[in-house]
């Protein structure tokens, strides 16, 4: 069962356009939790309000997607198309818990040696 707390994040989010810091914040979180947005997306609560919004999305994403393949379009309508679809894609991945963006972080191996090849590089000019 989601808390109150929850239900109003949820809202919270999608009145914003996706911005879960702010959600949080104005759902009363404390500051220490707002910090920690996974622990709110990756609850059981706040899946089980957001799924409504969830379906609606993976909806409105598959007509999207259909309507690409189906019809001909102009430059600009194909472009517009594609630039709501990522947005309502990125939309789904945040309400369904999911990262939004991926990042490959180096090690401090790896980040070592790469300074070290690019002091070589600078040094040789």
């Amino acid at each position: 069962m989601a808390t109150i707390k929850q239900k109003r994040a949820v809202n919270n989010l999608v009145g914003n356009g996706g911005n879960v810091t702010k959600a949080m914040r104005d759902a009363k979180y404390k500051e220490g939790t707002i910090h920690t947005p996974q622990k709110l997306t990756e609850s059981k609560g706040f899946q089980e309000v957001a799924k409504p919004f969830l379906d609606e999305l993976m909806t409105e994403r598959n007509r999207l997607m259909k309507a690409i393949k189906t019809k001909r379009l102009t430059q600009i309508q194909y472009e517009s198309m594609i630039r709501s679809m990522d947005t309502i894609t990125k939309n789904i991945q945040l309400l369904g818990g999911k990262p939004t963006e991926n990042f490959n972080f180096l090690s401090d191996d790896q980040f070592s040696k790469l300074i070290q090849r690019a002091r070589k590089a600078t040094d040789s000019k």
